[in-house]
């Protein structure tokens, strides 16, 4: 039999057309139930996999942000201030080149306070801290750096 011949006994012959839908919707039921029986699970482990990667991804961040805060710390640059200058993103590699920056853009608003300060006068002896200036004149100044910078 061709397969011609077995397209014309399906299209003409009520019976077979009947026989062979009621094999497709069994097939399709089949399908739908496995689908519906297995999607729950699979939706589940994929909810499971992302929770995981996202608390790794977490745990992660908040270890290098502990090592930066630890390494600005040991160069005596202020967590408060420097977190304006971070990085959203960084590497372990990255920690002494971000701690360089930030020092060096701390210590550029350091002196731009020192100047509005005491103009082209000498500061006091032994130097001046941020602790020892008006936090006005800080804030100011560190909201003139960000301009800058």
């Amino acid at each position: 039999m061709e397969i011609e011949n077995i397209k014309e006994f399906l299209e003409t012959n009520e019976e077979a057309k009947r026989f062979v839908e009621s094999l497709a919707d069994k097939r399709v039921t089949q399908a739908r139930t496995k689908w519906e029986t297995e999607l729950p699970s699979k939706i589940e482990a994929e909810l499971e996999q992302r929770a995981k990667i996202e608390a790794e991804r977490q745990e992660r961040e908040t270890r290098l942000r502990t090592m930066l805060g630890d390494r600005l710390t040991e160069a005596k640059i202020d967590f408060d201030l420097a977190s304006d200058f971070l990085p959203e993103t960084f590497e372990e590699d990255d920690i002494e080149k971000i701690v360089s920056s930030v020092g060096e853009r701390v210590e550029k608003l350091r002196q731009i306070v020192l100047k509005k300060t005491f103009g082209n006068a000498k500061p006091p002896q032994g130097g001046i801290g941020f602790g020892d200036l008006n936090e006005h004149l800080v804030t100011k100044a560190i909201d003139e750096s960000r301009r800058r910078l």
